[in-house]
């Protein structure tokens, strides 16, 4: 949820509120970010847009627009997912171990090391392929 590039913005939040009392009307959720989304600059990605559901025993109803008084019932649960901000700097310009480490936190992926960082990372040691990921970024920079 955070915003690639060469410094990473921070990540998003995702919380949940749990109805646990009657039916009520709620108007919570991320407010901000629903349409329009922290871009990215010099190069950097921008974040996800905001999104909100409400889960109701096995239903997931997705919250199309913020503001807007939501019907709850009791067991509901409310989940919204914020993005982060907008990253700097292009993502293939993060240094491969910072690349690593945001693996290792659980805050990329392999594959969005790979697609994103343009960092070749074994999925298993975590160690750092230097020439695959020296070749993926010169192709980038092509």
């Amino acid at each position: 949820s955070h915003g690639a590039g060469k410094w990473r913005s921070a990540p998003g939040v995702i919380w949940e509120a749990v109805n646990e009392a009657w039916d009520c009307t709620s108007n919570m959720g991320p407010c901000d970010g629903w349409h329009t989304r922290g871009e990215g600059q010099q190069g950097g990605q921008p974040t996800v847009l905001n999104k909100a559901y409400i889960v109701r025993g096995e239903e997931t109803i997705e919250i199309k627009e913020p503001h807007i008084p939501q019907q709850l019932k009791g067991g509901d649960v409310f989940i919204a997912k914020a993005g982060g901000g907008g990253g700097v700097g292009r993502p293939d310009e993060r240094d491969p171990e910072a690349v690593r480490m945001d693996v290792k936190n659980g805050l990329v992926s392999i594959e969005m090391a790979r697609d994103v960082y343009k960092v070749s990372i074994d999925p298993e040691t975590l160690e750092i392929y230097a020439n695959a990921t020296q070749k993926m970024r010169a192709e980038a920079r092509r």
